[in-house]
Protein backbone atom coordinates (compact mmCIF):
# COMPACT_ATOMS: atom_id res chain seq x y z
CA UNK A 1 0.00 0.00 0.00
CA UNK A 2 1.43 3.32 -0.99
CA UNK A 3 2.24 6.19 1.31
CA UNK A 4 -0.50 8.67 1.36
CA UNK A 5 -0.68 11.72 -0.65
CA UNK A 6 -1.22 14.81 1.15
CA UNK A 7 -3.05 18.08 0.14
CA UNK A 8 -1.26 21.31 0.36
CA UNK A 9 -2.68 24.97 0.38
CA UNK A 10 -0.81 28.12 -0.07
CA UNK A 11 -2.40 31.48 1.11
CA UNK A 12 -0.53 34.65 0.03
CA UNK A 13 -1.58 38.08 -0.67
CA UNK A 14 1.84 38.90 -2.93
CA UNK A 15 1.12 36.75 -6.01
CA UNK A 16 4.89 36.71 -6.47
CA UNK A 17 5.57 35.86 -3.30
CA UNK A 18 3.09 32.44 -3.46
CA UNK A 19 4.43 31.19 -6.62
CA UNK A 20 7.94 31.19 -5.04
CA UNK A 21 6.79 28.93 -2.14
CA UNK A 22 5.33 26.87 -4.60
CA UNK A 23 8.37 26.62 -6.62
CA UNK A 24 10.73 25.80 -3.71
CA UNK A 25 8.55 23.06 -1.97
CA UNK A 26 9.89 19.65 -2.84
CA UNK A 27 6.23 17.91 -3.91
CA UNK A 28 7.03 14.46 -5.12
CA UNK A 29 10.14 14.09 -2.45
CA UNK A 30 7.72 14.70 0.34
CA UNK A 31 4.47 12.99 -1.95
CA UNK A 32 2.27 16.26 -1.76
CA UNK A 33 -0.09 17.60 -4.33
CA UNK A 34 -0.78 21.53 -4.52
CA UNK A 35 -4.51 22.29 -3.82
CA UNK A 36 -4.12 26.19 -5.34
CA UNK A 37 -2.48 29.77 -4.51
CA UNK A 38 -4.56 31.46 -3.27
CA UNK A 39 -4.37 35.36 -1.93
CA UNK A 40 -6.98 36.35 0.51
CA UNK A 41 -8.32 34.65 3.38
CA UNK A 42 -11.89 34.58 2.38
CA UNK A 43 -11.46 32.54 -0.52
CA UNK A 44 -9.09 30.10 0.59
CA UNK A 45 -12.10 29.67 3.59
CA UNK A 46 -14.27 28.41 0.24
CA UNK A 47 -11.79 26.18 -1.16
CA UNK A 48 -10.70 24.62 2.27
CA UNK A 49 -14.61 23.62 2.70
CA UNK A 50 -14.38 22.58 -0.62
CA UNK A 51 -10.82 20.61 -1.06
CA UNK A 52 -10.50 19.45 2.58
CA UNK A 53 -6.50 20.39 2.03
CA UNK A 54 -4.14 18.80 5.02
CA UNK A 55 -1.79 21.49 5.58
CA UNK A 56 -2.01 25.08 4.81
CA UNK A 57 0.55 27.46 4.50
CA UNK A 58 -1.02 31.05 5.42
CA UNK A 59 0.37 34.98 5.34
CA UNK A 60 -0.69 36.73 8.30
CA UNK A 61 -1.60 40.38 7.24
CA UNK A 62 -4.15 39.61 4.01
CA UNK A 63 -7.36 41.36 2.89
CA UNK A 64 -10.87 40.19 3.24
CA UNK A 65 -9.72 37.66 6.38
CA UNK A 66 -6.31 37.54 7.77
CA UNK A 67 -4.21 34.45 8.65
CA UNK A 68 -5.28 34.90 12.27
CA UNK A 69 -9.12 35.08 10.99
CA UNK A 70 -8.48 32.41 8.43
CA UNK A 71 -7.43 29.69 10.99
CA UNK A 72 -10.09 31.02 14.30
CA UNK A 73 -12.60 30.11 11.42
CA UNK A 74 -11.43 26.78 10.50
CA UNK A 75 -11.18 25.63 14.17
CA UNK A 76 -14.33 26.93 14.50
CA UNK A 77 -15.63 24.76 12.02
CA UNK A 78 -13.94 21.61 13.08
CA UNK A 79 -11.51 21.36 10.13
CA UNK A 80 -8.59 19.02 11.02
CA UNK A 81 -6.03 21.40 9.36
CA UNK A 82 -1.87 21.99 9.90
CA UNK A 83 -1.37 25.69 9.64
CA UNK A 84 2.21 27.10 8.79
CA UNK A 85 2.27 30.73 9.71
CA UNK A 86 4.26 32.88 6.62
CA UNK A 87 5.49 35.95 8.60
CA UNK A 88 7.56 39.20 8.20
CA UNK A 89 9.52 40.51 11.38
CA UNK A 90 7.42 43.24 11.81
CA UNK A 91 4.53 40.35 12.58
CA UNK A 92 6.32 38.46 14.63
CA UNK A 93 3.56 38.89 17.51
CA UNK A 94 1.05 38.20 15.41
CA UNK A 95 2.62 34.94 14.60
CA UNK A 96 3.32 34.25 18.16
CA UNK A 97 -0.36 34.81 18.71
CA UNK A 98 -1.24 32.35 16.45
CA UNK A 99 0.43 29.35 18.36
CA UNK A 100 -2.39 29.81 20.64
CA UNK A 101 -4.90 28.68 18.44
CA UNK A 102 -2.53 24.89 17.83
CA UNK A 103 -0.40 26.43 14.72
CA UNK A 104 2.26 23.98 14.32
CA UNK A 105 5.43 26.48 13.44
CA UNK A 106 6.01 30.16 11.82
CA UNK A 107 8.49 30.74 9.22
CA UNK A 108 9.78 34.21 8.82
CA UNK A 109 10.47 35.96 5.25
CA UNK A 110 12.27 35.22 2.98
CA UNK A 111 11.25 32.11 2.87
CA UNK A 112 14.48 29.47 3.01
CA UNK A 113 13.98 26.30 0.72
CA UNK A 114 15.42 23.48 3.24
CA UNK A 115 13.54 24.92 6.39
CA UNK A 116 10.18 25.51 4.38
CA UNK A 117 10.52 22.23 3.38
CA UNK A 118 11.96 20.47 7.08
CA UNK A 119 8.77 22.64 8.30
CA UNK A 120 6.21 20.56 5.91
CA UNK A 121 7.52 17.87 6.54
CA UNK A 122 7.32 18.21 10.33
CA UNK A 123 3.24 19.08 9.85
CA UNK A 124 3.12 16.10 7.47
CA UNK A 125 4.74 14.04 10.24
CA UNK A 126 2.34 15.33 13.12
CA UNK A 127 -0.43 15.17 11.12
CA UNK A 128 0.04 11.46 9.92
CA UNK A 129 0.62 11.13 14.16
CA UNK A 130 -2.56 12.50 14.79
CA UNK A 131 -4.31 10.21 12.61
CA UNK A 132 -3.18 7.21 13.84
CA UNK A 133 -4.10 8.62 17.20
CA UNK A 134 -7.35 9.06 16.22
CA UNK A 135 -7.67 5.89 14.54
CA UNK A 136 -6.46 4.16 17.71
CA UNK A 137 -9.11 5.99 19.98
CA UNK A 138 -11.70 5.29 17.13
CA UNK A 139 -11.04 1.74 17.30
CA UNK A 140 -10.73 2.22 21.07
CA UNK A 141 -14.22 3.75 21.15
CA UNK A 142 -15.61 0.76 19.04
CA UNK A 143 -14.42 -1.70 20.88
CA UNK A 144 -15.87 -0.32 24.11
CA UNK A 145 -18.78 -0.04 21.94
CA UNK A 146 -19.35 -3.50 21.28
CA UNK A 147 -18.54 -4.46 24.48
CA UNK A 148 -21.33 -2.31 25.93
CA UNK A 149 -23.66 -4.15 23.44
CA UNK A 150 -22.63 -7.44 24.45
CA UNK A 151 -23.19 -6.69 28.02
CA UNK A 152 -26.75 -5.37 27.54
CA UNK A 153 -27.48 -8.13 25.08
CA UNK A 154 -26.72 -10.40 27.92
CA UNK A 155 -28.94 -8.49 30.20
CA UNK A 156 -31.06 -8.97 27.59
CA UNK A 157 -31.15 -12.52 27.13
CA UNK A 158 -31.32 -13.89 30.63
CA UNK A 159 -34.30 -11.72 31.84
CA UNK A 160 -35.95 -13.01 28.13
CA UNK A 161 -35.31 -16.64 29.06
CA UNK A 162 -35.00 -16.11 32.75
CA UNK A 163 -30.95 -17.52 32.98
CA UNK A 164 -31.66 -21.04 30.85
CA UNK A 165 -28.91 -21.63 28.79
CA UNK A 166 -26.95 -18.51 29.61
CA UNK A 167 -22.93 -18.89 29.38
CA UNK A 168 -20.76 -17.38 31.64
CA UNK A 169 -20.65 -13.12 32.26
CA UNK A 170 -18.10 -12.45 29.99
CA UNK A 171 -16.71 -9.13 31.39
CA UNK A 172 -15.45 -10.36 35.25
CA UNK A 173 -13.35 -7.73 36.26
CA UNK A 174 -10.60 -8.80 39.35
CA UNK A 175 -11.43 -7.12 42.31
CA UNK A 176 -15.02 -6.76 40.97
CA UNK A 177 -18.04 -7.42 42.91
CA UNK A 178 -21.45 -7.76 40.68
CA UNK A 179 -25.18 -7.94 41.16
CA UNK A 180 -28.35 -7.58 39.84
CA UNK A 181 -30.83 -4.40 41.18
CA UNK A 182 -34.27 -3.99 39.29
CA UNK A 183 -36.38 -0.95 40.08
CA UNK A 184 -40.00 -1.03 39.64
CA UNK A 185 -42.52 1.55 39.66
CA UNK A 186 -46.47 0.45 39.68
CA UNK A 187 -49.29 2.58 39.32
CA UNK A 188 -51.31 3.91 42.26
CA UNK A 189 -54.25 2.80 40.65
CA UNK A 190 -53.16 0.11 38.28
CA UNK A 191 -56.24 0.13 36.01
CA UNK A 192 -55.14 3.81 34.54
CA UNK A 193 -51.73 4.35 32.26
CA UNK A 194 -50.27 7.14 31.13
CA UNK A 195 -47.19 6.13 28.49
CA UNK A 196 -45.93 9.27 28.57
CA UNK A 197 -45.93 10.58 31.77
CA UNK A 198 -43.99 6.82 32.51
CA UNK A 199 -41.45 7.77 29.84
CA UNK A 200 -40.50 11.15 31.86
CA UNK A 201 -40.63 9.63 35.08
CA UNK A 202 -38.28 6.23 33.71
CA UNK A 203 -36.10 8.49 32.64
CA UNK A 204 -35.41 10.49 35.97
CA UNK A 205 -35.61 7.37 37.82
CA UNK A 206 -32.63 5.88 34.79
CA UNK A 207 -30.83 9.52 36.24
CA UNK A 208 -30.80 9.30 39.83
CA UNK A 209 -29.78 5.45 39.53
CA UNK A 210 -26.26 6.34 37.09
CA UNK A 211 -25.78 9.45 39.96
CA UNK A 212 -26.03 6.78 42.82
CA UNK A 213 -24.09 4.17 41.49
CA UNK A 214 -21.43 6.02 39.44
CA UNK A 215 -20.26 7.30 43.21
CA UNK A 216 -18.85 3.56 43.69
CA UNK A 217 -15.23 2.94 42.97
CA UNK A 218 -14.82 0.79 39.85
CA UNK A 219 -18.34 1.22 38.69
CA UNK A 220 -19.72 -0.40 35.62
CA UNK A 221 -23.32 -0.20 35.46
CA UNK A 222 -25.82 -1.51 32.28
CA UNK A 223 -29.38 -1.64 32.37
CA UNK A 224 -32.37 -2.45 30.38
CA UNK A 225 -35.68 -0.10 30.67
CA UNK A 226 -38.82 -2.11 29.85
CA UNK A 227 -41.79 -0.10 30.90
CA UNK A 228 -42.20 0.71 34.35
CA UNK A 229 -38.87 -1.76 35.00
CA UNK A 230 -35.37 -1.07 35.25
CA UNK A 231 -32.71 -3.87 35.14
CA UNK A 232 -29.34 -2.89 36.20
CA UNK A 233 -26.04 -5.30 36.82
CA UNK A 234 -23.85 -3.17 38.55
CA UNK A 235 -20.01 -3.97 38.95
CA UNK A 236 -17.67 -2.56 41.68
CA UNK A 237 -14.93 -2.60 43.29
CA UNK A 238 -14.77 -5.49 46.08
CA UNK A 239 -13.67 -2.68 48.63
CA UNK A 240 -16.92 -0.81 47.71
CA UNK A 241 -19.22 -3.51 49.30
CA UNK A 242 -20.02 -1.84 51.98
CA UNK A 243 -21.22 1.37 50.28
CA UNK A 244 -23.67 -0.59 48.21
CA UNK A 245 -26.30 -0.84 50.97
CA UNK A 246 -26.06 3.03 51.65
CA UNK A 247 -26.56 3.60 48.15
CA UNK A 248 -29.71 1.85 48.06
CA UNK A 249 -31.51 3.12 50.59
CA UNK A 250 -29.97 6.69 49.50
CA UNK A 251 -31.84 5.85 46.16
CA UNK A 252 -34.79 4.64 47.45
CA UNK A 253 -35.42 7.87 49.47
CA UNK A 254 -34.68 9.89 46.36
CA UNK A 255 -37.00 7.78 44.15
CA UNK A 256 -39.29 7.87 47.03
CA UNK A 257 -39.63 11.75 46.78
CA UNK A 258 -40.13 11.24 42.97
CA UNK A 259 -42.89 9.14 43.30
CA UNK A 260 -44.44 11.99 45.73
CA UNK A 261 -43.91 14.79 43.67
CA UNK A 262 -45.73 13.30 40.86
CA UNK A 263 -48.92 11.33 42.89
CA UNK A 264 -49.11 8.61 40.24
CA UNK A 265 -46.55 6.04 41.60
CA UNK A 266 -45.06 3.42 44.45
CA UNK A 267 -41.31 1.98 43.79
CA UNK A 268 -39.59 -0.86 44.76
CA UNK A 269 -36.60 -2.23 44.30
CA UNK A 270 -35.34 -6.11 44.04
CA UNK A 271 -31.97 -6.67 44.59
CA UNK A 272 -30.27 -10.05 43.66
CA UNK A 273 -27.18 -11.87 45.49
CA UNK A 274 -23.80 -10.75 45.44
CA UNK A 275 -20.86 -12.75 43.35
CA UNK A 276 -17.36 -12.13 41.83
CA UNK A 277 -18.25 -15.68 39.63
CA UNK A 278 -18.89 -15.22 36.66
CA UNK A 279 -21.40 -17.73 35.93
CA UNK A 280 -23.75 -16.61 39.33
CA UNK A 281 -24.24 -13.18 37.58
CA UNK A 282 -27.34 -14.56 35.24
CA UNK A 283 -28.87 -16.07 38.53
CA UNK A 284 -28.61 -12.75 40.09
CA UNK A 285 -30.38 -11.22 37.67
CA UNK A 286 -33.33 -13.78 37.80
CA UNK A 287 -33.01 -13.18 41.69
CA UNK A 288 -33.69 -9.00 41.26
CA UNK A 289 -36.64 -9.81 38.97
CA UNK A 290 -38.10 -12.31 41.66
CA UNK A 291 -37.64 -10.40 44.12
CA UNK A 292 -39.98 -7.95 42.98
CA UNK A 293 -42.85 -10.08 42.86
CA UNK A 294 -42.54 -10.37 46.83
CA UNK A 295 -43.93 -7.11 46.93
CA UNK A 296 -47.18 -9.40 46.98
CA UNK A 297 -46.21 -9.93 50.44
CA UNK A 298 -44.15 -7.53 51.86
CA UNK A 299 -44.95 -4.52 50.29
CA UNK A 300 -44.14 -2.03 48.34
CA UNK A 301 -41.83 1.25 48.75
CA UNK A 302 -39.05 -0.67 49.91
CA UNK A 303 -35.50 -2.27 49.16
CA UNK A 304 -36.51 -6.19 48.86
CA UNK A 305 -33.70 -8.50 49.14
CA UNK A 306 -33.41 -11.77 47.40
CA UNK A 307 -31.81 -13.68 50.25
CA UNK A 308 -33.76 -12.30 52.79
CA UNK A 309 -37.59 -13.44 51.06
CA UNK A 310 -39.31 -16.07 52.99
CA UNK A 311 -39.40 -18.98 50.15
CA UNK A 312 -41.54 -21.72 50.29
CA UNK A 313 -42.09 -25.07 48.38
CA UNK A 314 -45.45 -25.88 46.66
CA UNK A 315 -47.59 -27.87 48.58
CA UNK A 316 -49.90 -30.68 47.14
CA UNK A 317 -53.10 -28.91 47.86
CA UNK A 318 -51.83 -25.91 46.30
CA UNK A 319 -50.69 -27.73 43.01
CA UNK A 320 -53.97 -29.27 42.74
CA UNK A 321 -56.15 -26.37 43.36
CA UNK A 322 -53.89 -24.64 40.75
CA UNK A 323 -54.46 -27.66 38.40
CA UNK A 324 -58.52 -27.62 38.61
CA UNK A 325 -58.82 -23.93 38.40
CA UNK A 326 -56.66 -24.36 34.94
CA UNK A 327 -58.98 -27.65 34.13
CA UNK A 328 -61.78 -25.09 34.58
CA UNK A 329 -60.86 -22.42 32.17
CA UNK A 330 -59.85 -24.77 29.62
CA UNK A 331 -63.03 -26.05 29.89
CA UNK A 332 -65.64 -23.58 30.65
CA UNK A 333 -63.45 -20.64 28.24
CA UNK A 334 -64.90 -21.85 24.71
CA UNK A 335 -68.83 -22.14 26.01
CA UNK A 336 -68.22 -18.65 27.79
CA UNK A 337 -69.56 -20.35 30.99
CA UNK A 338 -68.03 -17.74 33.26
CA UNK A 339 -69.26 -17.67 36.80
CA UNK A 340 -67.58 -20.68 37.71
CA UNK A 341 -64.57 -19.74 36.37
CA UNK A 342 -64.62 -16.60 38.56
CA UNK A 343 -65.45 -17.86 41.49
CA UNK A 344 -62.42 -20.43 41.11
CA UNK A 345 -60.11 -17.50 39.79
CA UNK A 346 -61.04 -15.09 43.06
CA UNK A 347 -60.96 -18.14 45.71
CA UNK A 348 -57.09 -18.81 43.87
CA UNK A 349 -56.08 -15.34 45.29
CA UNK A 350 -58.21 -15.09 48.12
CA UNK A 351 -56.52 -12.96 50.73
CA UNK A 352 -56.17 -16.17 53.42
CA UNK A 353 -54.49 -18.69 50.73
CA UNK A 354 -51.58 -16.31 49.55
CA UNK A 355 -49.95 -16.01 52.92
CA UNK A 356 -48.36 -19.54 52.43
CA UNK A 357 -48.22 -19.42 48.96
CA UNK A 358 -44.61 -18.10 47.08
CA UNK A 359 -45.03 -14.83 45.97
CA UNK A 360 -43.36 -15.94 42.37
CA UNK A 361 -45.46 -18.85 42.10
CA UNK A 362 -48.53 -16.98 42.00
CA UNK A 363 -47.45 -14.47 39.11
CA UNK A 364 -46.19 -17.49 37.11
CA UNK A 365 -49.85 -18.93 38.27
CA UNK A 366 -51.94 -16.00 37.35
CA UNK A 367 -49.54 -15.91 33.82
CA UNK A 368 -50.71 -19.46 33.19
CA UNK A 369 -54.00 -19.16 34.00
CA UNK A 370 -53.92 -15.94 31.27
CA UNK A 371 -52.33 -18.20 28.48
CA UNK A 372 -54.64 -20.89 28.83
CA UNK A 373 -57.66 -18.52 28.77
CA UNK A 374 -56.25 -16.86 25.19
CA UNK A 375 -55.19 -20.59 23.84
CA UNK A 376 -58.92 -21.83 24.73
CA UNK A 377 -60.81 -18.57 23.47
CA UNK A 378 -61.72 -17.00 19.92
CA UNK A 379 -61.10 -13.62 19.86
CA UNK A 380 -59.85 -10.49 17.36
CA UNK A 381 -56.51 -9.45 17.90
CA UNK A 382 -55.99 -12.50 20.65
CA UNK A 383 -52.08 -12.18 20.47
CA UNK A 384 -52.49 -8.47 21.24
CA UNK A 385 -54.92 -8.29 24.16
CA UNK A 386 -52.87 -11.38 25.25
CA UNK A 387 -49.68 -9.77 25.70
CA UNK A 388 -51.41 -6.65 27.02
CA UNK A 389 -52.65 -8.98 30.33
CA UNK A 390 -49.17 -10.49 30.76
CA UNK A 391 -48.12 -7.01 30.53
CA UNK A 392 -50.19 -5.48 33.23
CA UNK A 393 -49.87 -8.40 35.60
CA UNK A 394 -46.54 -7.57 36.50
CA UNK A 395 -47.73 -3.94 37.67
CA UNK A 396 -49.84 -5.47 40.07
CA UNK A 397 -48.55 -5.69 43.31
CA UNK A 398 -51.34 -7.21 45.41
CA UNK A 399 -53.41 -10.13 45.45
CA UNK A 400 -56.94 -8.90 45.10
CA UNK A 401 -55.25 -6.51 42.05
CA UNK A 402 -54.23 -9.88 40.28
CA UNK A 403 -57.79 -11.30 40.48
CA UNK A 404 -59.52 -8.31 39.41
CA UNK A 405 -57.43 -8.14 36.24
CA UNK A 406 -58.16 -11.60 35.46
CA UNK A 407 -61.77 -12.21 36.17
CA UNK A 408 -62.60 -8.17 34.60
CA UNK A 409 -60.47 -9.56 31.72
CA UNK A 410 -61.30 -12.84 31.50
CA UNK A 411 -65.10 -11.59 31.28
CA UNK A 412 -64.70 -8.63 28.90
CA UNK A 413 -63.19 -10.87 26.64
CA UNK A 414 -65.48 -13.57 26.49
CA UNK A 415 -68.50 -11.36 25.78
CA UNK A 416 -66.96 -9.85 22.98
CA UNK A 417 -66.08 -13.59 21.95
CA UNK A 418 -70.13 -14.67 22.30
CA UNK A 419 -70.77 -11.36 20.18
CA UNK A 420 -68.13 -12.62 17.53
CA UNK A 421 -69.34 -15.92 17.06
CA UNK A 422 -72.79 -15.04 17.54
CA UNK A 423 -72.70 -12.28 14.54
CA UNK A 424 -70.33 -15.32 12.39
CA UNK A 425 -72.89 -17.46 13.13
CA UNK A 426 -75.46 -15.14 12.23
CA UNK A 427 -74.11 -14.21 8.86
CA UNK A 428 -74.48 -17.37 6.91
CA UNK A 429 -77.82 -17.43 8.58
CA UNK A 430 -78.87 -13.90 6.66
CA UNK A 431 -77.30 -15.18 3.38
CA UNK A 432 -80.01 -17.68 3.44
CA UNK A 433 -82.92 -15.67 4.88
CA UNK A 434 -82.27 -13.11 1.93
CA UNK A 435 -81.51 -15.44 -1.24
CA UNK A 436 -85.00 -17.52 0.04
CA UNK A 437 -87.30 -14.45 0.20
CA UNK A 438 -86.00 -13.30 -3.63
CA UNK A 439 -85.76 -17.28 -4.99
CA UNK A 440 -88.72 -18.93 -3.07
CA UNK A 441 -89.92 -19.82 -6.35
CA UNK A 442 -87.00 -21.90 -7.25
CA UNK A 443 -86.38 -25.58 -6.00
CA UNK A 444 -84.00 -24.44 -3.19
CA UNK A 445 -82.12 -27.45 -0.62
CA UNK A 446 -80.03 -27.22 2.20
CA UNK A 447 -77.22 -28.80 0.08
CA UNK A 448 -77.45 -25.76 -2.43
CA UNK A 449 -77.32 -23.49 0.75
CA UNK A 450 -74.04 -25.23 2.02
CA UNK A 451 -72.57 -25.23 -1.40
CA UNK A 452 -73.13 -21.88 -2.17
CA UNK A 453 -71.90 -20.98 1.57
CA UNK A 454 -68.97 -23.92 1.30
CA UNK A 455 -70.27 -25.72 4.69
CA UNK A 456 -70.92 -28.45 5.88
CA UNK A 457 -74.59 -29.40 5.52
CA UNK A 458 -74.86 -31.15 8.70
CA UNK A 459 -73.61 -27.82 10.38
CA UNK A 460 -75.65 -26.08 8.38
CA UNK A 461 -78.57 -27.55 9.40
CA UNK A 462 -77.54 -27.72 12.95
CA UNK A 463 -76.66 -23.79 12.71
CA UNK A 464 -80.14 -22.76 11.24
CA UNK A 465 -82.33 -24.47 13.53
CA UNK A 466 -80.54 -23.25 16.49
CA UNK A 467 -80.48 -19.65 14.90
CA UNK A 468 -84.04 -19.45 13.84
CA UNK A 469 -86.30 -22.33 15.92
CA UNK A 470 -87.06 -23.74 12.44
CA UNK A 471 -85.63 -26.69 10.10
CA UNK A 472 -84.60 -25.38 6.80
CA UNK A 473 -88.14 -27.15 5.05
CA UNK A 474 -90.09 -25.46 7.38
CA UNK A 475 -88.90 -22.34 6.99
CA UNK A 476 -88.74 -22.59 3.14
CA UNK A 477 -92.65 -23.59 3.47
CA UNK A 478 -93.53 -20.78 5.45
CA UNK A 479 -91.93 -17.95 3.03
CA UNK A 480 -93.76 -19.79 -0.05
CA UNK A 481 -97.18 -19.43 2.27
CA UNK A 482 -96.66 -15.79 3.30
CA UNK A 483 -96.43 -15.00 -0.25
CA UNK A 484 -99.45 -17.24 -1.35
CA UNK A 485 -101.76 -15.55 1.19
CA UNK A 486 -100.84 -12.27 -0.50
CA UNK A 487 -101.20 -13.46 -3.76
CA UNK A 488 -104.87 -15.31 -2.70
CA UNK A 489 -106.17 -11.55 -1.46
CA UNK A 490 -104.18 -9.18 -3.78
CA UNK A 491 -104.73 -11.27 -7.33
CA UNK A 492 -107.11 -12.86 -9.40
CA UNK A 493 -104.93 -15.79 -9.85
CA UNK A 494 -106.02 -19.41 -10.00
CA UNK A 495 -105.31 -21.60 -7.38
CA UNK A 496 -102.96 -23.39 -9.58
CA UNK A 497 -101.31 -20.23 -10.95
CA UNK A 498 -100.58 -18.89 -7.45
CA UNK A 499 -99.12 -22.84 -6.56
CA UNK A 500 -96.47 -22.45 -9.59
CA UNK A 501 -95.64 -18.84 -8.78
CA UNK A 502 -94.44 -19.99 -5.09
CA UNK A 503 -92.60 -22.98 -6.11
CA UNK A 504 -95.39 -25.79 -6.50
CA UNK A 505 -95.94 -27.72 -9.78
CA UNK A 506 -98.80 -29.60 -8.05
CA UNK A 507 -101.90 -27.43 -7.72
CA UNK A 508 -103.08 -30.45 -5.37
CA UNK A 509 -100.22 -30.97 -3.21
CA UNK A 510 -100.47 -27.06 -3.01
CA UNK A 511 -103.49 -27.19 -1.18
CA UNK A 512 -102.81 -29.78 1.01
CA UNK A 513 -99.93 -27.80 2.22
CA UNK A 514 -101.13 -24.98 2.36
CA UNK A 515 -104.63 -26.13 4.86
CA UNK A 516 -102.08 -27.63 6.68
CA UNK A 517 -100.12 -24.75 7.83
CA UNK A 518 -102.79 -22.44 7.62
CA UNK A 519 -105.93 -24.09 8.75
CA UNK A 520 -108.02 -23.93 5.29
CA UNK A 521 -107.91 -24.59 1.65
CA UNK A 522 -106.52 -21.96 -0.57
CA UNK A 523 -109.63 -20.94 -1.96
CA UNK A 524 -111.46 -20.24 1.58
CA UNK A 525 -108.87 -18.66 2.80
CA UNK A 526 -109.69 -16.11 -0.42
CA UNK A 527 -113.20 -16.07 0.22
CA UNK A 528 -112.59 -15.11 3.95
CA UNK A 529 -110.13 -12.20 2.79
CA UNK A 530 -112.23 -10.84 -0.12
Amino acid sequence: MGRRIHKVLIVEDERNIGILIQKLIHWQELHIELVGVLENGETALQVIGEKAPDIVLTDIKMPKLDGLGLIAACKERGYDIRFIIISGYKEFDYAHRAIGYGVDSYLLKPIQEMELNATIQAAIEKKDQQNTLDKKEDLLLQVEEREKQIKLNYLKNVLTHRGEGMESYPFVDEDHLYRAISIKLDYLNFLQTDARQDELVMNRVIQLAESHFMQLSGSDLNYVKSKLRLSCLLGYHTRERGRVNSLLNSLLTMLQELMISVGQYVVTIGIGEETDHADEISRSIVESCDSLYYRLTYGTSRLIFYDCVEQSEIDREEQEQLDHVITVIRRDTPTYQYHTMESMVRDYFSPVRPAKQDAVRVYHAAKKMADVFFDSIEIAKKEEKKQSILDSLEHCNRFSQLSQLLTGTFRDCMRESSEMAQRRSSKPIRFIENYCETHFADKITLDDMSAMLEMNPDYLSDLFKKETNKNFSAYITEIRMHHAKKLLVESNETIASIAERVGYSDPKYFSQLFKKTIGVKPIVYRQLRA
